[in-house]
């Protein structure tokens, strides 16, 4: 409800490349020191990952979220919207914002060395793509602007490229046989408590009693997979109530790309492509950590407030054609 115009929503927009852009920094300086930052205040310390593999020293920095695992998925609900934001949108007072939250993001990316957020980025993006062409965007700015974004993006690549090989073939220490494990465990919880779950944030309460012992790589840790998390959680009742939301979400935004107003179009684009990256990341990673959760609801209520602008819109011409109307009868 306090966003009313244009302006606050790019206010928005704003502080998220701001702080995407800060903590960028944060996350770059921290994987060429090799340590932590010694940020007080923070929780930079908090998980950060230093080993050797295939002879390289790897540092997997988390920003100052400390955890590299949720530090990535926050970069898959900024990251696409300031990518799409940098393509479509022209204006000198957000362009350059965009544009740095975009390089800053995609080197973040790669440091995070996060696989279940890699895929989706790109998937999202190349949609994006496709969004901006149906959705009457499409220019010749535009069209050198993803040529642009597809350079840098190759640039990042290749810079990279030793550190991405060496995380996609390299031994991972049973992190993706993990994931299998641990959905095997949610699956087990979801049988024996299949309508009402074992209730909200109960769930690690039960891991113990249903871990399989048939994975010697594996620590004991919650599912990565949202969507089982919250059917062993929820139960199968619940767990329908969370597929509501997001089907509801996307009809909102789907809406939301509709709108006459081309800004609004742009953002609604953007977060689509965010919504699409969160989307496919829940399939190998959990977003129960809280300031996640605050992204998600933030990109929500941007949604409603598009809609909400566009309805006082299509009133406000629907005015101005009555009073035209009556002044011609006079």
């Amino acid at each position: 409800n306090n966003l009313r115009d244009k302006e606050d929503l790019a206010l928005v927009l704003s502080a998220f490349f701001l702080g995407f852009i800060i903590q960028s920094i944060f996350m770059v300086m921290q994987f060429y020191r090799g340590t932590a930052l010694g940020l007080i205040g923070t929780e930079e310390l908090q998980n950060f990952l230093a080993f050797r593999r295939e002879g390289y020293l790897i540092s997997r920095p988390g920003g100052t979220v400390g955890n590299v695992n949720y530090f990535a998925r926050y970069l898959g609900f900024i990251l696409p919207i300031a990518s799409v934001i940098m393509i479509t949108n022209h204006e000198r007072k957000y362009f350059p914002l965009a544009l740095l939250a975009t390089i800053g993001g995609l080197l973040s990316l790669v440091i995070a060395q996060t696989r279940s957020v890699w895929g989706p980025y790109v998937v999202c993006m190349a949609i994006a793509v496709f969004l901006i062409f149906i959705r009457n965007l499409l220019t010749m700015r535009i069209i050198k602007r993803i040529v642009f974004g597809l350079l840098l993006f190759t640039l990042v690549l290749v810079f990279y490229r030793n550190l991405i090989y060496v995380r996609l073939t390299a031994d991972d220490h049973g992190s993706a046989n993990a994931r299998i494990t641990t959905s095997k465990v949610a699956l087990n919880i979801v049988r024996d408590h299949p309508f009402i779950g074992v209730g909200a944030n109960n769930y690690e309460f039960y891991i113990r009693k249903y871990w399989l012992g048939e994975d010697a790589f594996s620590k004991i840790a919650v599912v990565h997979n949202y969507y089982l998390l919250n059917m062993a959680q929820l139960g199968i009742l619940g767990f329908i109530s969370f597929l509501w939301l997001l089907i509801a979400f996307y009809v909102r935004i789907h809406r939301a790309m509709r709108s006459k107003i081309k800004y609004f179009r742009q953002i609604a684009v953007g977060i689509m492509a965010s919504f699409i990256c969160f989307l496919l990341a829940a399939l190998a990673d959990t977003y129960h950590y809280p300031i996640l959760l605050f992204f998600f609801w933030t990109l929500a209520a941007m949604t409603e407030a598009i809609n909400g602008l566009e309805e006082q819109y299509d009133e406000q011409v629907m005015e101005l054609l009555s009073e035209k109307r009556y002044l011609h009868e006079l």
